[in-house]
């Protein structure tokens, strides 16, 4: 979404290229408050109404310039989505996948950075900023594992109170 002003200019862009059939005032004040209501930026709008000018040799209908944005990509989002689709650790999906305790996976959301070679070595696709986060998880998580094998399945309550108490008193204890 844009504002008025903006929309106002791109719709004399309109006027400019004598299209038949011109709306009167109010029509123009209504193709702008449309244009404005569904462009998602500026170049979106620059985008839309240069694609009407290419093709059509008279005045849209707000419906149509609805329409028209709803088609056409905004040029800086197709762009975005180019870089993420090249994206060596999320592969363009936006999230990374890690493999963590029990099968379990987790997953975080890629900032889109080359993959470095310690990446690599270290066979996780995390990005750089996230990987102490999930490290200290996986060290949190190991006494609570222990806790599980050999148990058959149920855990022996004192031992897993105790470990979750270290825990969060560790976690408290880091946010004070």
């Amino acid at each position: 979404m844009i504002d008025l002003k903006t929309s106002k200019n791109e719709i004399e862009k309109l006027k400019r290229a004598a299209l038949s059939f011109p709306p009167d005032d109010d029509g123009v004040i209504v193709l702008a408050k449309a244009l404005a209501k569904h462009a998602q930026s500026e170049t979106h709008a620059a985008a839309v109404v240069d694609s009407w000018i290419e093709k059509w040799p008279q005045w849209p209908k707000p419906s149509e310039v609805t329409q028209l944005c709803q088609v056409i990509a905004d040029p800086k989002q197709a762009h975005a989505r180019a870089q993420r689709e090249k994206c060596g650790r999320c592969g363009g999906s936006g999230y990374v996948e890690v493999q963590g305790e029990f099968g379990m996976t987790a997953a975080y959301p890629c900032t889109h950075l080359p993959m470095t070679d310690s990446d690599a070595r270290m066979g996780l696709k995390i990005p750089p900023a996230m990987r102490p986060g999930y490290m200290r998880e996986r060290r949190e998580a190991e006494p609570r594992a222990e806790v599980w094998r050999g148990s058959g399945g149920k855990p022996n309550q004192d031992e897993l109170k105790r470990v979750n108490a270290a825990t969060i008193g560790k976690i408290m204890r880091e946010y004070e």
